[in-house]
């Protein structure tokens, strides 16, 4: 990735970031701050051009677009966090943790977002702030993390029902196929350190009327239907799961040692 690259993919970070302080409830002398805005003027140049003291920032709204004080008169056109500078975006977003912190902010609006952008429920959010929420990071950022988590471990549940291997490799697994992938059923839930290379542990998650099977997750903790074991990885969409299109039970039943041969 180049420089640029980066320094583009940092500016949707931001403002990403920025525009869920304000949907989340900005904490108070967040602003007003001065910022410097980006010359948009038609140029060959890749460099980042700006103009200085381009006004005071007075308010941020849920669209990103801005209200902004220059000369002491109010645009009549609202900025939009985008023609900020990078450098300004950087110090909107460190007055935020700032001020969230001394405020006790962050912990509500980490949750927050969490839930506005995944499906977990808020104990699962509540969970993870807790437990691995870095302050200083963008919320994108912790986003990120979140995910990684959930499809590599997430399993230390209090009551996680298979502990050891010896435990795994004696279940008799239900096959059955979820979105027309095979998987072994279980409905208890598996220490995912224990799974072997190349198979994919989730969680499936029932509909609040328990009715039928909803979602394919990470790591489910409400609802919790059962664990499936796959030879394909299923890819989370962005808000941290997959939907269950069609699933059928096949009758059978198999042990995963077997299964694997």
């Amino acid at each position: 990735m180049t420089p640029r690259e980066q320094n583009n993919n940092l500016r949707e970070s931001l403002i990403e970031s920025i525009k869920a302080v304000v949907l989340c409830g900005p904490p108070q002398d967040w602003l007003p701050v001065r910022i410097a805005t980006i010359d948009t003027t038609e140029t060959d140049s890749e460099v980042e051009r700006t103009i200085p003291d381009a006004g005071m920032l007075n308010e941020i709204f849920g669209t990103g677009e801005c209200s902004v004080t220059t000369n002491c008169l109010a645009t009549e056109e609202p900025y939009g966090l985008c023609e900020m500078t990078t450098e300004s975006l950087i110090t909107i977003w460190e007055r935020y943790v700032s001020q969230a912190k001394s405020q006790n902010l962050w912990y509500d609006h980490a949750v927050c977002y969490l839930q506005a952008k995944t499906r977990c429920t808020m104990e699962e959010a509540a969970a993870y702030v807790k437990e691995g929420w870095k302050m200083d990071m963008l919320f994108t950022e912790n986003l990120e993390e979140f995910k990684r988590r959930g499809r590599k471990v997430n399993s230390n549940y209090e009551n996680t029902d298979m502990r050891t291997e010896n435990e795994l490799f004696a279940e008799e697994f239900e096959t059955m196929t979820v979105n027309d992938v095979p998987v072994l059923f279980t409905p208890l839930r598996i220490d995912r350190r224990l799974i072997p290379e190349n198979v994919f542990a989730y969680d499936i998650r029932e509909s609040d009327d328990g009715d039928r099977l909803a979602t394919i997750e990470p790591a489910v903790r409400v609802n919790h239907a059962g664990t499936i074991l796959s030879r394909k990885e299923f890819l989370m969409e962005d808000w941290g799961g997959v939907a269950i299109e069609d699933y059928n039970f096949e009758g059978d039943e198999m042990t995963l040692k077997k299964w694997l041969e």
